[in-house]
């Protein structure tokens, strides 16, 4: 039954660019981008207690921070050597990373991956995503908002668009691997994500015909997501949220103000 099906969570936490010059990183005055503060709360910290609150996840797993960064946050080191999360070092990127971390838990179970700057994850988000992404009986989902409901709570943000004919999503940095099959994703995320703030590039490489219906505005975010699949040789389906807030992360210094300006809002 779906309502039993427990996952093993991953949080992917390693840096894109060296903790020393990475400018969020600097203007926090931080170790890590992943420690950045959100209303006196480390970014990391915030996605870890929402997993733990979660009934959906009974495994965890970070993948980094560096081991250098994990001496600075004395709480990150009690819950690895307790075991309540298990540790293992980042790699080149988020998508090596993510295989990494899938190979270590092997092909038995169900993984949901998500990232250490998701601001406004939540335990209900998470038992949504978790619970929807069961209800496709795909192998893999990926989590989307509205790109218009977005916009209408945090009309100063500037996220990444994906234009289909059928409507515009924003990504959510939210992954279920549901089945073995759904493992192969991460050696399309690999190729790709270096293009990941330009769809129209992605969708280029997945050829001619598909990108000419994405530029033209005829190809529909199912239609794409069934190339996808046939690409991977598995099944790929979305898992659409209504929390619009699930497209926000913090990646830059602009949307480190943000979360902190709508934090303080919701606060007062």
């Amino acid at each position: 039954m779906i309502a039993d099906v427990a996952f093993t969570a991953v949080v992917l936490a390693g840096e894109r660019s060296s903790p020393a010059t990475d400018p969020l990183a600097s203007a926090a005055g931080v170790a890590s981008k992943v420690l950045v503060p959100i209303a006196g709360v480390a970014v990391i910290q915030r996605v870890i207690e929402a997993i733990e609150g979660c009934d959906r996840i009974n495994r965890r797993m970070l993948v980094g921070p560096a081991a250098a960064t994990l001496a600075t946050e004395p709480s990150l080191g009690a819950r690895i050597e307790s075991g309540k999360w298990t540790w293992i070092a980042p790699t080149e990127s988020p998508a090596a990373s993510a295989s990494a971390a899938l190979d270590a838990i092997g092909t038995d179970g169900h993984i949901l991956l998500t990232t250490a700057d998701h601001a406004f994850l939540t335990p209900e988000m998470l038992h949504q995503f978790c619970t929807a992404a069961l209800s496709t009986d795909a192998d893999f989902a990926v989590g989307f908002v509205r790109r218009r409901d977005v916009l209408a709570t945090f009309p100063n943000t500037r996220r990444t668009g994906w234009r289909f004919s059928d409507d515009t999503y924003c990504g959510c940095n939210l992954f279920a691997v549901l089945r073995p099959a759904g493992h192969s994703v991460t050696v399309f995320w690999r190729h790709v994500e270096k293009q990941r703030k330009r769809p129209w590039r992605i969708m280029r490489m997945l050829g001619a015909g598909l990108f000419l219906r994405y530029v033209a505005g005829r190809l529909s975010l199912a239609d794409a997501l069934s190339e996808l699949s046939r690409r991977t040789q598995c099944r790929i389906a979305p898992v659409l949220l209504a929390q619009p807030e699930a497209a926000v992360d913090v990646d830059s210094i602009e949307d480190w103000h943000l979360v902190n300006e709508t934090w303080a809002r919701l606060r007062g």
